[in-house]
Formats: structure tokens, sequence, C-alpha cells
């Protein structure tokens, strides 16, 4: 499956994959990243937040993208 959802000049939009855990992690663990979260993630619970997004994809065909530059 192609996990491309939008490309345009500066930004490539796609699905997000297990693949993606170390930089979510820098997102996931960073207090400040996450100040209006209820608290931090670790790895386990960053894999299962992907893990849930990948499942979405697939029963109800959108999900949250990775926004690449």
């Amino acid at each position: 499956m192609n996990d491309t959802v939008l490309i345009t000049d500066r930004l490539r939009l796609r699905q997000m994959n297990r693949d993606d855990i170390n930089k979510l992690m820098e997102i996931f663990s960073d207090h400040e990243a996450m100040k209006y979260y209820s608290s931090t993630k670790n790895e386990q619970q960053a894999l299962d937040w992907i893990d849930k997004n990948m499942y979405r994809y697939v029963k109800y065909g959108v999900g949250l993208w990775i926004v690449e530059h």
C-alpha cells in the first residue's frame, strides 16, 4: 500500500508506521511538546498509539498523518 496522502512543493503527508517511533519519541518524551496532553509517552505507549492510527487507516480509511519537510 502506498502510504503517501499528499505531496506539495514543500511537504509530504503520509500515513505513519512503526518505523516512525524514533522521531515520534522526540515529541512524546518532551514535556514541553506534550504540555497540553495528559502526560508524556514511553516507547510502548507510543507504539500502541501508532498501532491505533494504523488500525484507523484500515477500518475507517482515515487517520492522523506524518508531515515531512
